[in-house]
């Protein structure tokens, strides 16, 4: 057996050791077999990764290096240790999806976790949501949020993430939910992607005045006299975003809510300058 980044792994990859990925044997005879033969250079296992990571990040299959690469890492010896040691070219993260727990995730070494459901209609179980508390290892969360869990996420998400780069939180309830002041800590560096549907920030701009890194910003709100972000305060907020390409706002009243004078912006302007922006959508709607 081999120990490497606090990880353990059989010498042998066709001979699982308890809590190691499995793999089925078939998948890597033929890799087996090559190597019995001869070790390549580590120029040439690195441009085999690099080849493959490329053919899995094609639009259908963008999430399918993440489930590729361990298997690539149980080979041999060699090709775990030159693709640990090239994590960051690699674009290496560890999948979180429903099936996999926190304490898998440890057998693992340090390398950025994605959070997303295998299917967006399937909530996460309370106990993986606790892997959350590893703040500076989450590069991706996205989640199909609910009463219970949205008030879990609230608690464990308040401080700050420095690895996280994509967001995602969607909301179909028709209770408005309000994420608190101190969500992220008040600050996302690396954020290149934040899509809120149904879920109210009011420190948004705060949020956004701290993402000099973001390209894509999606948000579907319900408006109310008090909770909704004012188009001017969103602008104001992204004057930090000079590499933004993609921005959609849409506007609404929630269903439940019967006051009249909440009223729905019957034009969306925002008046963004931005020398990458490809795409600006806005549009206010009666009801979501």
């Amino acid at each position: 057996m081999a120990e490497l980044g606090g990880a353990v792994f059989s010498d042998n990859p066709l001979v699982p050791i308890d809590g190691e990925p499995k793999i089925d044997a078939h998948e890597d005879l033929l890799c087996r077999q090559i190597l019995d033969d001869w070790v390549l250079p580590e120029e040439v296992v690195l441009g085999i990764f690099y080849f493959y990571k490329l053919d899995c990040h094609c639009p259908r299959t963008a999430w399918e290096w993440g489930k590729q690469w361990p298997k690539l890492a149980q080979v041999c010896r060699q090709w775990r240790t030159v693709i640990f040691a090239s994590q960051r070219r690699l674009d290496l993260r560890l999948l979180c999806t429903q099936k996999s727990v926190p304490e898998t995730l440890e057998l693992w070494p340090a390398i950025p976790i994605s959070m997303r459901p295998d299917r967006m209609m399937s909530p996460f179980p309370d106990d993986d949501i606790s892997a959350l508390r590893q703040h500076d290892r989450f590069c991706e969360i996205s989640l199909r949020v609910h009463g219970p869990l949205f008030e879990r996420i609230c608690q464990i998400m308040q401080g700050p993430f420095p690895l996280l780069e994509e967001l995602s939180l969607c909301s179909t309830e028709e209770t408005v939910r309000v994420l608190p002041s101190t969500f992220l800590g008040g600050s996302a560096p690396r954020l290149r992607v934040l899509s809120l549907s149904g879920i109210v920030f009011p420190e948004l701009p705060r949020l956004l005045s701290s993402a000099s890194d973001l390209v894509h910003l999606y948000l579907q709100q319900r408006v109310s006299s008090i909770e909704y972000i004012s188009p001017e305060a969103l602008v104001s907020g992204l004057s930090a975003s000079t590499r933004l390409k993609y921005l959609s706002v849409y506007f609404a009243r929630a269903k439940s809510r019967s006051n009249t004078r909440d009223t729905v912006p019957t034009t969306v302007g925002i008046p963004l300058s931005s020398p990458h922006l490809q795409i600006l959508g806005s549009a206010a709607h009666a009801s979501i």
